[in-house]
């Protein structure tokens, strides 16, 4: 049987070798991948692929022409690593920060990721191309050491591109119809390099939860240990059927 295939799609190629190696990487060379972007001359159309990736509504908007084929499409939901978490809170409380990125909807997206992984102490503030950066601030957070950025004399926190998000990685799996055993195998391995949000909803430990997926994929298990903080199901109670007495809805994206 012939692989799977995604395609990628990103504002430079450069960044798109990067997703496409990451995917090639966490799968374990499970799916042919191949990419666009929009610094390309003439990017071939897409006949054939099973997922289409894309960074961000901007990106998909200049590229969607592209696409020719009836296939999933999912924007990237992407985080930051734990090395990269772990320098940004050790910046000292209230310290005002420009959080740079590539376009004003990727550096809002990055502020507001930073927030749900519990930095509340520093005042940020989005920075891209043609923004106005604030008279003062300390230091800048940012993938690279961008072209646009402001004079460099402040301290700069390079974070390195961000990495898939736990929940884009659960949808691939159930899009594309991996094997349950393999699904776990991949999910563990994964788990374990990336940061927690923060729950968005407080869970009753030892009660029955049900997470899910947005292409309604349900993951179960029976309670959650009192001496856990995670959200998401682990271990062999994970099923693929909503349990019975489970009265929740999927979420709608």
């Amino acid at each position: 049987m012939n692989p799977k295939k995604i395609t990628v799609l990103a504002v430079e190629e450069d960044i798109s070798i990067y997703f496409k190696q990451e995917i090639e990487r966490i799968f374990q060379h499970m799916f042919e991948v191949d990419y666009r972007s929009s610094d390309m001359e003439t990017p071939l159309p897409i006949i054939d692929t099973d997922l289409v990736l894309y960074t961000d509504p901007l990106i998909f908007n200049q590229l969607a022409h592209l696409i020719n084929v009836n296939a999933p499409v999912l924007m990237m939901r992407r985080t930051i690593t734990r090395d990269a978490l772990r320098q940004i809170k050790k910046l000292p409380s209230r310290r005002r920060v420009l959080v740079a990125n590539l376009n004003e909807y990727m550096a809002n997206e990055m502020t507001a990721l930073i927030l749900q992984l519990g930095v509340t102490h520093l005042r940020l503030y989005p920075f891209y191309p043609g923004a106005t950066a604030p008279e003062h601030y300390d230091c800048i957070v940012t993938p690279t050491r961008y072209p646009f950025l402001p004079e460099q004399d402040k301290l700069v926190v390079e974070t390195g591109n961000r990495v898939y998000d736990i929940s884009l990685i659960l949808d691939i799996l159930s899009l594309l119809q991996v094997e349950h055993e393999r699904s776990e195998e991949i999910m563990y391995s994964y788990m374990s390099q990336v940061p927690k949000r923060l729950a968005r909803h407080r869970i009753r430990l030892g009660e029955p939860v049900a997470c899910w997926s947005i292409s309604g994929r349900y993951c179960w298990t029976k309670s959650v240990p009192a001496s856990s903080s995670a959200t998401t199901p682990t271990g062999s109670n994970w099923s693929t059927k909503k349990p019975k007495n489970c009265s929740t809805k999927p979420r709608t994206a």
